[in-house]
C-alpha cells in the first residue's frame, strides 16, 4: 500500500427539509510501489507508478429533518476526472553480473529504456498513452452527522 494525498475545496446548499447539493474541485495523486522476483530469470523488480488528476464532483445529500443531535444522512453524485500527470519507472535488478540492470521510464506517451550504467538509450513514442485522459465516475456516502453545540435561535 502507497499512500497519495488529495485537496479538495468544495461549496454547497442545504435546503430546509434536509436535501443538500455541493460542488467543488479536488487535486490530488495516486501513486503506488511495486517490488517482486522472477525465478527463471533471475532478477528482482522494483517499479513505481505516479499518477495526478483533477476532479470534479457534483454530490446530492439528504439528511432527517428533527431536532436531535444525532442524524442519519446519505449522500449521491458523480465525478468528472481529468488525468494530470503520469509516469512509471521500472528496475530489473539482474542477480547475477553477466546481464546489466534494464531502467524502463514511461511518461506520457513516450518510452524508454536502457541498460543500467550505459549512455545507449531506446526510446519511441507509443501510439496511444497507458491511461485515459479523462473519465467519469459515481460517488456514494452514508453515516451520521452530529451535533456538538446548541442548535441556533
Amino acid at each position: 500500500m502507497t499512500l497519495g494525498i488529495a485537496g479538495q475545496f468544495e461549496y454547497g446548499f442545504l435546503y430546509e427539509n434536509g436535501f443538500s447539493v455541493s460542488g467543488g474541485i479536488q487535486f490530488g495523486s495516486n501513486n503506488q510501489n511495486y517490488t517482486g522476483s522472477h525465478t527463471d530469470y533471475t532478477y528482482d523488480l522494483k517499479a513505481k507508478t505516479k499518477l495526478s488528476f483533477l476532479k470534479i464532483p457534483l454530490t446530492f445529500g439528504m439528511q432527517a429533518v428533527n431536532d436531535r443531535k444525532m442524524k442519519f444522512l446519505f449522500t449521491w453524485g458523480f465525478y468528472y476526472s481529468y488525468n494530470t500527470g503520469y509516469s512509471d519507472y521500472i528496475l530489473y535488478d539482474f542477480k547475477g553480473t553477466a546481464i546489466k540492470d534494464v531502467e524502463v521510464n514511461m511518461k506520457k506517451d513516450t518510452w524508454t529504456s536502457n541498460m543500467v550504467d550505459d549512455t545507449a538509450k531506446t526510446s519511441y513514442v507509443m501510439d496511444q498513452r497507458p491511461y485515459r485522459r479523462h473519465g467519469l465516475g459515481a460517488l456514494g456516502g452514508v453515516g451520521f452527522n452530529y451535533r456538538i453545540g446548541e442548535k441556533p435561535i
